[in-house]
């Protein structure tokens, strides 16, 4: 199918030949993932694109919650002798097909120790064994970083190419990158990945391979740290065309769990920080690893969907402690919410490995 699509486009316009190219959809694309499938469309990008931007995080986590205040950075280096080094960060597992069509964009925050900075993105999928599979490639050479405010498009940034700046090494400098359109289906279960190095080289081709070639022939050793807090975010705009990502309230890592900050915010304003915030941060005498998994057993006897299983989390363990969901209505802005099971009745008090907590 796709040689004959190729193939109708090459003869219209290189053999002047009637193919009925023309005659079709605007758009006709190829969707990778799954068994694969053909799409029309009359518009790009796709008019039910919804923009979901995925922030950085430290542990490799990419979500959509915001940043903490002082979350720092990530560093890595960027060496001939070190070409596959670089930063790796992904979603937590979707929990359901997502389409993912169109351009995409990266605002990256980034320092280095040197006047030139290269940055090569790459887009993953990432299936529940970690096979990887990759979808889309973007870089920036950072003096080139200077954008066309009135050409540039919220989902296509337009450079100005005709002034380079060498990168300031003294503070932390943003750097917007386009990243080639993909057309893919992460099945459930799956998550985005994204990759950030100095180097576009695939991992299998070794050093000495590429030694003295190239960009690489008179590069220097230097050290790139992405910054990615509230002051300088770093973040991945992502276009879902069918499907929906999951809005956590709570997200994991690698590097561990935390909570956003809107639950934090919520619990302070309506009293309950002390039992479900952990102590490191300023609540209850649970620690991370215990405030998290007591919440994922709770959530456990949830019987809603996936949305709702993470979205309720926390408040399944408010109803849980308190006889009435009042406090969850206000915390989540909505009604009473169908969190409570038979298994967790509400008794003024939670009790996880031999510890009992008070409301």
């Amino acid at each position: 199918q796709y040689a004959f699509e190729s193939l109708r486009w090459f003869d219209h316009w290189l053999k002047g030949n009637d193919t009925g190219v023309m005659d079709g959809p605007d758009v006709r694309l190829f969707v990778t993932g799954g068994d694969g499938s053909w799409k029309a469309a009359a518009d790009w990008p796709l008019p039910e694109t919804v923009w979901h931007p995925f922030y950085l995080h430290s542990g490799g986590l990419l979500s959509e919650h915001e940043h903490w205040p002082h979350e720092g950075g990530s560093s890595f280096e960027d060496n001939v002798y070190n070409a596959r080094g670089g930063l790796s960060f992904a979603t937590p597992p979707l929990v359901e097909r997502t389409e993912v069509i169109g351009p995409l964009t990266a605002t990256i925050h980034a320092s280095t120790n040197r006047p030139e900075l290269l940055l090569f993105l790459s887009l993953w999928d990432i299936d529940p064994e970690g096979g990887q599979r990759l979808l889309s490639r973007g870089w920036l050479k950072g003096s080139m970083r200077r954008t066309n405010p009135e050409t540039s498009r919220p989902w296509l940034w337009q450079y100005d190419f005709t002034a380079p700046e060498p990168v300031d090494t003294t503070r932390p400098q943003r750097y917007d990158i386009n990243i080639m359109p993909t057309a893919n289906v992460f099945q459930k279960g799956h998550r985005i990945g994204l990759r950030i190095s100095s180097s576009d080289q695939d991992p299998a081709v070794t050093v000495f391979d590429m030694l003295g070639q190239g960009h690489l022939l008179q590069q220097a050793p230097s050290w790139v740290t992405i910054h990615h807090d509230a002051e300088h975010p770093s973040v991945l705009n992502v276009p879902v065309t069918a499907g929906n990502v999951i809005g956590t309230f709570i997200s994991g890592g690698s590097g561990g769990m935390t909570m956003a900050p809107k639950v934090v915010e919520a619990c302070r304003e309506a009293g309950l920080f002390w039992l479900l915030v952990p102590r490191e941060l300023g609540g209850s005498d649970a620690s991370t690893v215990e405030f998290m998994t007591m919440v994922e057993e709770l959530a456990s006897s949830d019987g809603a969907t996936a949305w709702s299983l993470m979205a309720n989390s926390a408040a399944t363990m408010v109803a849980s402690v308190y006889s009435s969901d009042a406090h969850v209505a206000r915390m989540f802005g909505g009604g009473r919410l169908p969190i409570m099971s038979s298994t967790y009745a509400p008794t003024g008090r939670v009790t996880f490995d031999g510890k009992v907590y008070h409301g």
